[in-house]
């Protein structure tokens, strides 16, 4: 196995992982589980989301 294909390989599992973790987040952004006043859950959704896009991560589910 070269070394890309080890790098590409990794890549995609650390990028499903921030996919799922950010589409959760987006969800309950969206249907507003979080308070406004609870703003450290919402500032970690949006850390979250930026993640994603670090990522590359298509198909995100943006407003």
């Amino acid at each position: 196995m070269n070394r890309e294909r080890q790098y590409e390989e990794g890549h995609k599992k650390v990028a499903k992982y921030w996919r799922q973790k950010s589409n959760k987040m987006w969800a309950a952004l969206k249907h507003q589980n979080i308070n406004e006043s609870d703003s450290n859950k919402q500032y970690d959704a949006i850390r979250y989301l930026r993640r994603a896009r670090r990522y590359r991560i298509r198909g995100l589910k943006r407003t």
